[in-house]
């Protein structure tokens, strides 16, 4: 059986732990100011203060930045369209070049070419995606949904 002493002792920790709750309890329930839930106070960042003339400022910059490329435009949508299939073409062949100059004799530099074949197969993915984009927007004058360009490089891909 436990001693007398042992007793004791394990009811005076008992009693400073029940206090220890009791008074964060308290504190808790009285407290003026709650941080749980979603409360009608700004974030500490003031980012909600903020977010309309963000926006604002986001868009003028996004005006400002079509503008600049001219994607609407006939000339510089054919332009972009060409300029993305052959940077496609060069990917690809960039991509036969790394793979036909593999040396299996040395694990680290063949790990390097893999990791160029990664990174150039992801510029091709990029520049299929940008492709899509030019050929979705509407120049001032276009009359066909699609382009052959388009088309093209999905075939390849």
């Amino acid at each position: 059986m436990v001693s007398k002493e042992y007793e004791e002792m394990f009811l005076i920790i008992a009693c400073l732990v029940g206090a220890f709750v009791v008074y964060k309890i308290f504190t808790m329930c009285w407290k003026g100011s709650t941080i749980e839930g979603l409360q009608n106070q700004a974030p500490p960042s003031g980012l909600a203060e903020n977010s309309t003339s963000n926006l604002a400022n986001f868009n003028t910059q996004l005006e400002a930045l079509e503008n600049k490329v001219l994607l609407t435009t006939p000339q510089y949508n054919t332009n972009y369209s060409d300029k993305c299939s052959a940077a496609y073409n060069a990917a690809s062949y960039m991509m036969v070049q790394t793979m036909a100059n593999m040396d299996l004799s040395n694990p680290v530099t063949l790990l390097e070419q893999f990791g160029t074949l990664n990174t150039l197969y992801q510029a091709k993915i990029s520049l299929n995606d940008t492709l899509k984009f030019i050929d979705s927007t509407e120049t001032t004058d276009s009359t066909d949904s699609g382009s052959s360009t388009l088309n093209t490089i999905k075939s390849k891909f």
